[in-house]
């Protein structure tokens, strides 16, 4: 890439960026007004408020709802830039066109706010409600006026435009950048052609520049650059070097990521004479001249070609990697003939769950009768493992200890004794998301029961 192509897109990263701020913040803004305003201030006296507002917002829905909203709007945008400008460097290589959007990507930003931003919302959460507290306390206290006159004030501060600014502020420009860069790494991830990404620094005196005051150097990162799956080894003043994957890597130390306004160039890679490098490797080619047939798969691939099935399919693999056999079921069964079931002693079953749930109780307790070595369920959303450590239990004492699990998540939902970001994740999710999330808590609750891997060893591999 040219010095003259790097400036183009830097100066139109940070155009983009202007403009997803200025709409998330108004948008924010007025969540945080509307969160403020909720609060049951009628409800509230000199002596309960603390405890009234400290209660009202333990429910953190309202902030992921807000914060998603940040995320989609900046993350839908930048995709659909950063495929628009990929798909014009396509289009003259006749090459398939990508879509620009698609439902799949809006799933992938919640499940990522979800995954890295749920202890963010919390605490953003409490930071309000604490702040409310404190504008209260130094009315009653400092400016000596009576409770009714304070909740009044209070009131009309949270109706003035100004109100909260600076927080919201930092809010607003930290997750856009993380969720528009988020999303752009995924819009790089070109299936045709391969692309790097750069590092693009904001050329002004406010950009992190690696000095004792500001520690972390994203001046020194200007330019550089790496393929998609490495990480940007970030130089910290006096310290070890940090590691992100994007600018605004929720992975980062907070002075490493909040209020950062870099961004990631697109550098199409190219071969000596200049040509696009097209994703057209020997293994690609040698794969799509022969297709096996299920019977012929290795487990990582009949996996691959059943996990979005609507019915469920079954394998049965040897230690040795070799498929014994594979049975077609139903929508929500895999029948066995007894032959069939005497040959599991010791080695490897693999299924699907159309539905995308985790290991049933059934599965459970036939793989201990049965004497596998693991069982294993496969979803759209990830894969689920279970490696039997320890026989010796029946098919009845497996199952009963899955029923105490399930009464031990529900006794909990019912008493509220999980946290905040437990019922957070679980109050956004749909129904079939809810479903699996309700199963992956009573697989937690399971293993706690067999004393921690005592008897099983359990893995839940996210695709």
């Amino acid at each position: 890439m040219t010095k003259a192509e790097a400036k183009r897109q830097k100066i139109a990263w940070l155009r983009r960026h202007k403009q997803y701020e200025s709409r998330n913040y108004k948008n924010f803004r007025l969540a945080i007004q509307k969160m403020s305003l909720d609060v049951p201030w009628d409800k509230t006296t000199e002596t309960n408020y603390k405890r009234v507002i400290t209660e009202h917002f333990k429910d953190v829905t309202p902030m992921y709802e807000a914060v998603l909203d940040i995320h989609l709007n900046a993350g839908k945008k930048e995709y659909r830039y950063q495929r628009k400008k990929i798909d014009e460097i396509k289009a003259k290589l006749v090459t398939k066109q990508t879509p620009l959007f698609n439902a799949e990507l809006v799933r992938l930003i919640a499940d990522n706010l979800l995954t890295t931003g749920g202890s963010r919302i919390v605490s953003m959460t409490k930071t309000l409600a604490k702040f409310l507290i404190n504008v209260l306390a130094d009315l009653l206290e400092n400016q000596q006026i009576t409770y009714p006159i304070a909740v009044d004030r209070i009131l009309k501060d949270i109706n003035d435009p100004n109100y909260y600014r600076y927080q919201i502020e930092r809010i607003v420009r930290t997750e856009t950048t993380q969720a528009s860069q988020y999303t752009a790494l995924m819009a790089m991830d070109d299936p045709d052609i391969y692309i790097d990404k750069m590092w693009l620094s904001v050329d002004d005196d406010r950009t992190r520049n690696g000095t004792k005051g500001r520690p972390y150097n994203h001046l020194g990162q200007n330019g550089t650059v790496k393929r998609l799956k490495d990480v940007f080894n970030i130089e910290v003043y006096n310290e070890p070097s940090e590691p992100l994957l994007y600018p605004g890597d929720p992975s980062g130390s907070a002075g490493n990521v909040i209020n950062c306004r870099c961004g990631l160039g697109r550098v199409v890679r190219r071969d000596k004479n200049g040509r696009v490098v097209m994703k057209t490797e020997p293994d690609i080619l040698q794969q799509a001249v022969k297709k096996k047939t299920k019977d012929e798969m290795t487990l990582a691939e009949f996996e691959q070609a059943i996990y979005k099935l609507k019915h469920e399919e079954s394998a049965l693999y040897g230690l040795n990697g070799k498929q014994l056999y594979w049975v077609k079921g139903t929508k929500s069964q895999v029948s066995y003939t007894d032959e069939q079931l005497e040959l599991w002693k010791g080695r490897i079953m693999t299924h699907n769950h159309p539905g995308g749930s985790p290991l049933s109780r059934q599965d459970l307790g036939m793989a201990m009768h049965h004497k596998l070595k693991e069982i294993r369920a496969v979803g759209i959303e990830a894969i689920y493992s279970m490696k039997i450590k320890k026989h010796g239990l029946s098919f009845g004492q497996v199952v009963a200890r899955y029923d105490i699990a399930t009464n031990i998540v529900e006794q909990k939902f019912e008493s509220n004794n999980y946290n905040n970001e437990v019922f957070l994740t679980y109050k956004v999710l749909n129904e079939r998301q809810k479903n699996i999330y309700f199963q992956r808590l009573i697989m937690a609750e399971f293993m706690k029961i067999f004393d921690n891997n005592k008897y099983f060893t359990y893995e839940e591999k996210r695709r």
